[in-house]
This record gives structure tokens, sequence and C-alpha cells, in this order.
């Protein structure tokens, strides 16, 4: 039996997603300007690192921000918190419930 998310955590995750969607862009224009600005290497070598981190990312984000849906509400909720996008005061926010579903599966992120 798949595990269901509470009313009110659902729509706190679909106000957070929002939010949340824009700090992990920021993060990443944030890692590119560090790969732009990083006089240690080439021209060549930023872009493939550019390229690189793209592509990476772009993957992190699809698997966190695709496809939002009720059943897969708990694992939208761990992939925030295992990229460190969703902070601790806002998983706070969620019921003691979900939180307690949770803890398994944070781990060392939780404590």
């Amino acid at each position: 039996m798949p595990l269901t998310i509470d009313e009110s955590d659902w729509k706190l995750l679909r106000q957070l997603h929002k939010v949340a969607l824009d700090r992990f862009s920021k993060q990443i224009l944030d890692e590119l300007e560090q790969i732009r600005t990083d006089s240690s290497r080439n021209n060549h070598e930023r872009f493939l690192a550019a390229y690189n981190l793209i592509n990476r990312r772009n993957k992190d984000m699809a698997m966190t921000f695709d496809d939002l849906r009720r059943s897969r509400a708990f694992d939208n909720i761990g992939a925030l918190c295992s990229l460190g996008i969703l902070t601790k005061a806002e998983f706070a926010t969620f019921t003691d419930q979900t939180q307690e579903k949770m803890k398994s599966f944070l781990g060392a992120w939780h404590a």
C-alpha cells in the first residue's frame, strides 16, 4: 500500500515546490558563475565544466521538480531535502506524521 500524504502537507509541498525551484535555479546559476570566473581553467575547460554541470543538474531538476503528483509527494520531499533545497525550518512546517514518515528516508539530513 503506497504512502499517502495529508492534504495540508500536499498543499504545503505545492507551495514550497515553487520556492524550491527558484532556489535551486539560483544555486545552479551561482555554480555556473563560479565556473565562469575560475581563472585556473582555460575557456574550453570552463565550457566543459559548465556543460557537465548543466547536464548533471538538469537530471537533478527533472527528478525533483517534474511530475509533481500526490502519489510521489514523499519522493519529492526527500529529493528537496537531499539536494539541500528545502530548509530544516521549512521541513518542520510539515505535520508530525509526515516528518516521522520521512525520518528513515532522510537519515543524517534530518539529524
